[in-house]
């Protein structure tokens, strides 16, 4: 017993030595390669540009310059992701929130997410350009996001949602200083507490009563 009671006690100081140095890392010039390193195990090829962690938020994260790499061509995913872990560490891909800024593509389908659930998903600075769609400057904010296989991602959320844009350009139609806000539920039921946007430099606005 009192072998076991040694090898117990060793393996837990090794596992806070392990945790200790890790952390210690992290916070270096090492961050960004042990974490490009361990990315080529995991099922997404992404690699970043720059990785930032610090004790004094160690729940936080943060990436920059994301993007796809083991394909033809490297391909950006955004400019920065934050990353803000959630505490139950029984469940390491749920996120407390999850923020992705600057993200700009030509084909709204290239913009995809991984698998992973988060109390609030925030997107920021969202260029989207096609033939018969055009959104400047956006921004997305959806509660209780999770990844799903049945739905796409803007509608994988149940709860309040935010969505806003200086310019919408859709069928030669163009809106701008869009403003939307409203609910999402689990029977795919869409809500809208207030819109307001300008078009043919008219102001227009509703609320929900």
């Amino acid at each position: 017993m009192r072998i076991l009671a040694k090898w117990i006690v060793t393996l837990i100081i090794l596992l806070l030595l392990l945790i200790t140095v890790t952390l210690a890392l992290l916070q270096s010039r090492f961050a960004t390669p042990i974490i490009n390193r361990l990315a080529t195990y995991s099922p997404y090829p992404i690699q970043f540009q720059q990785v930032s962690y610090s004790l004094k938020q160690p729940w936080h994260m943060t990436f920059i310059g994301p993007s796809w790499s083991g394909l033809e061509q490297t391909r950006p995913i955004a400019q920065r992701v934050e990353l803000w872990w959630s505490a139950n560490l029984a469940h390491p891909r749920q996120f407390d929130s999850v923020l992705v800024a600057g993200i700009h593509y030509r084909e709204p389908s290239q913009f995809t997410l991984p698998a992973f659930a988060t109390k609030r998903l925030a997107l920021t600075d969202v260029s989207l350009l096609t033939p018969n769609f055009e959104m400047k400057n956006g921004k997305v904010e959806l509660n209780n996001w999770h990844s799903s296989a049945q739905y796409p991602w803007w509608q994988s959320f149940q709860g309040e949602f935010i969505v806003s844009a200086d310019r919408i350009y859709y069928h030669q139609q163009e809106l701008n200083q869009l403003l939307i806000n409203g609910r999402h539920s689990t029977t795919d039921k869409w809500l809208f507490d207030g819109l307001s946007f300008t078009w043919q430099h008219a102001q227009v606005s509703g609320q929900a009563i």
